[in-house]
């Protein structure tokens, strides 16, 4: 498995728009490298995961938006861990709706 097939894995939690964009690639998750996620796969590499949220809300949340900004790091083990901010903005269709992810990108 590599970047984009787990990319598509989630395409069903993902707004229609964002989940076909194509300047979406393994460009996505910048600080994880093609090279440093084949290493992973190759070596079977346990990964955990810390997310938290980072700092204020940089936009008001609405009935049908929101957005943050998570602090993420990965540890994978006996590998250096991997620290990132994220900004993910996610939106639905109407106020009771399930929310989709409507972007994310690497700050």
């Amino acid at each position: 498995m590599d970047a984009r097939s787990t990319f598509e894995a989630a395409r069903a939690l993902m707004w229609a728009a964002y989940s076909t964009d194509a300047r979406i690639g393994e460009s996505l998750w910048a600080p994880i490298t093609p090279e440093v996620w084949h290493d992973w796969v190759r070596y079977r590499v346990l990964l955990r995961t810390d997310i938290s949220l980072a700092g204020d809300t940089p936009v008001p949340d609405t009935a049908t938006s929101s957005s943050r900004v998570f602090s993420v790091t990965l540890i994978p083990v006996g590998r250096t861990p991997i620290v990132f901010s994220v900004s993910a903005r996610s939106t639905r269709s109407r106020a009771q709706g399930a929310w989709l992810v409507a972007e994310m990108r690497v700050l």
